[in-house]
């Protein structure tokens, strides 16, 4: 009996060793401060259809996809590193030679809100450090990037308008999945989230089903974030309802044609 016991605590003991070693997701590349300062952002209107994912995440609609300085920010969670980094910026000024000054216990100036961001006070540095900005003034070349860095921001809210599943990673390229795909998947996925053993076993699941751009590194960042599968299933449950209602609609609207 002694031994049974023995082994099954081994058993729970080497589980909760394995969970331990699991590697998260790292964040996304942080943008500095004197980004968001100087190139301020830019929001478009809320969008309520497609879906969002950010490291595993699900991010309810609607959307508001900004631009916050160098990176991408969708209902206030950051969901790409810096699309242009900020020492480009900087190398488009006279006579800068590329040497920034560390700054200590730098938090990155991560503002809690669009609204806090866009306001016209400097952002509260971080306890203990000391803020050091190179020179910059707005010219030709850091116009471009800027405007590199808004395109990214205007495609990802055109593919949410027209009903695209987004799925933003620090470790993996961005996928997108369009409209004829995406309802199969969000038919297939709650549920292959809910059963999955691990990362590994997600994929082989989605695979199955003739998924196959879901890589096991994303799978890995799904599972990480198990319960979600719950908040699918209630979009999946209210886009089947609207698609009910336009069918309806749609009827009525040849009746009276008639």
């Amino acid at each position: 009996m002694r031994k049974c016991v023995g082994m099954a605590a081994a058993l729970v003991a080497a589980t909760v060793m394995a969970a331990s070693t699991i590697e998260k997701a790292p964040a996304f590349e942080k943008v500095p401060a004197q980004a968001k300062k100087m190139l301020k952002g830019a929001v478009g209107k809320p969008v309520e259809t497609g879906l969002v994912f950010a490291n595993g995440q699900y991010i309810r609609p609607p959307y508001r996809v900004a631009r916050i300085g160098t990176a991408i920010y969708i209902n206030d969670i950051q969901v790409t590193d810096q699309i242009q980094p900020w020492r480009k910026f900087l190398a488009t000024q006279p006579g800068y030679t590329g040497n920034v000054p560390a700054k200590a216990n730098d938090n990155g100036g991560e503002a809690k809100s669009l609204d806090e961001l866009f306001a016209d006070d400097e952002p509260e540095q971080a306890k203990g450090g000391s803020a050091v900005e190179e020179p910059f003034s707005p010219n030709a070349k850091s116009a471009a990037l800027l405007r590199e860095i808004d395109e990214y921001r205007t495609d990802v809210q055109r593919k949410l308008r027209a009903g695209n599943i987004c799925f933003f990673g620090s470790r993996y390229a961005r996928v997108i999945v369009e409209p004829r795909l995406a309802k199969g998947l969000l038919a297939a996925l709650p549920e292959a989230m809910r059963d999955a053993e691990d990362g590994v076993d997600l994929e082989t699941r989605v695979r199955a089903k003739g998924f196959v751009f879901l890589n096991r590194t994303l799978c890995m960042d799904l599972v990480d974030h198990r319960p979600d599968y719950l908040k699918l299933i209630d979009r999946r449950k209210h886009l089947q309802e609207l698609e009910r209602l336009e069918e309806i609609e749609k009827r009525n609207a040849q009746e009276r044609g008639r």
